[in-house]
């Protein structure tokens, strides 16, 4: 028998249960980390004492977002800050395991039994608090370090300032380059935050380099995307499916507004062109997105008990998208006949969402 370490327990309904682990390993962003293992290379620098390292959470654009957080006590007076323990730390571990954070205390809370009392430590404070603040010193630094603050969760954000240090990684540099892209007007590709890592750099980089323009436009027509080309033939050899609805199903409360719901739809609608757009085949059998301007349908259904509502509602959710005679969202209101339950559901086609953006 294979141990995994996992900590469970069996319920009295015969489903299984986890509690933890028996150990310190910690699972971020799709890796297996030993904190130990952390902890023991912090030991290993000079003047390092003591080390603990941490699992903490900050509030994000896309959410709550976990990180690694190491605390250190010293044996000696003259440290290197915690900028040259990073570096210390990436000569042995991957990037992936050095902590965004490294906080100096002089010693460690322990519990009455002497043990670490890990609950006791401080939450970490924004190595941009710690190194210095310095403003953005024209209007694309604004926008940048603007930006940074809303997806990283963090204030201020200065514009010497390391995206990856401060609380950036692979999935929120993503959100970052898409939201510079659109405000700046000119293309952020996610690798220039790998390259110029603080907002002084990347508007330098943006003044010198020659970038594209993004044009607004409100074409008729426009060519699809990388992503949009390979779901549009999927859908095209496997002639209708469902794999890529997105639905979302939400309760409203008694007595919600929902011509309220409906305007705020329509207005949705109004600013995003792509959601009220078909994908038809150009002379050169290519596919384009063709605007329209008919309005959302937001129609609703009433219906007689739950058992009728939970099928009608699941066919609905399944029903596959024709991208080339209907919108790639829908929407409708499903009620039961007595009032007492209101649901809305909001379906999208995955070629104009994805996860983090709904």
């Amino acid at each position: 028998m294979y141990k995994t370490g996992d900590l469970a327990k069996w319920l009295p309904d015969g489903k299984i249960l986890f509690t933890g682990r028996n150990d310190d390993q910690v699972k971020i962003r799709g890796y297996r980390i030993e904190l130990a293992e952390i902890e023991h290379a912090l030991t290993q620098i000079p003047g390092i004492a003591q080390a603990c390292v941490l699992v903490r959470e900050r509030q994000t654009s896309s959410g709550s977002s976990k990180y690694l957080a190491g605390y250190y006590v010293l044996n000696q007076d003259n440290p290197p800050d915690g900028a040259t323990l990073s570096e210390q730390l990436r000569q042995t571990l991957p990037d992936y395991m050095v902590p965004q954070t490294l906080v100096q205390m002089d010693s460690f809370p322990l519990t009455s039994n002497a043990k670490l009392d890990k609950k006791a430590f401080p939450d970490p404070e924004p190595d941009t608090e710690k190194n210095g603040y310095a403003a953005p010193q024209n209007e694309a630094q604004e926008t940048i370090c603007s930006i940074w603050q809303e997806v990283l969760g963090i204030t201020p954000v200065g514009i010497t300032d390391d995206f990856f240090r401060i609380g950036g990684n692979s999935i929120l540099a993503i959100q970052a380059s898409h939201r510079m892209s659109t405000a700046l007007e000119y293309e952020v590709k996610v690798a220039d935050l790998f390259r110029y890592k603080s907002p002084a750099q990347l508007s330098d980089m943006l003044k010198k380099d020659a970038r594209i323009k993004i044009v607004k436009t409100s074409a008729p027509s426009a060519v699809l995307s990388f992503a949009q080309e390979r779901l549009w033939f999927i859908e095209q050899y496997e002639q209708g499916t469902n794999t890529y609805n997105m639905p979302m199903v939400f309760e409203l409360a008694e007595g919600t507004d929902i011509e309220g719901i409906r305007y705020a739809l329509g207005k949705i609608m109004q600013r995003h062109e792509v959601l009220r757009s078909t994908i038809e085949q150009d002379d050169q059998q290519q596919g384009i997105q063709v605007l329209h301007h008919e309005p959302l349908d937001t129609g609703l259904v009433l219906l007689a008990d739950e058992k009728e509502l939970n099928a009608v509602i699941t066919e609905d959710i399944n029903l596959p998208f024709n991208l080339a005679t209907e919108y790639p969202i829908r929407t409708r209101f499903y009620q039961l006949e007595n009032g007492r339950k209101t649901l809305l559901l909001i379906n999208t086609h995955h070629i104009v969402s994805d996860g983090w953006s709904s």
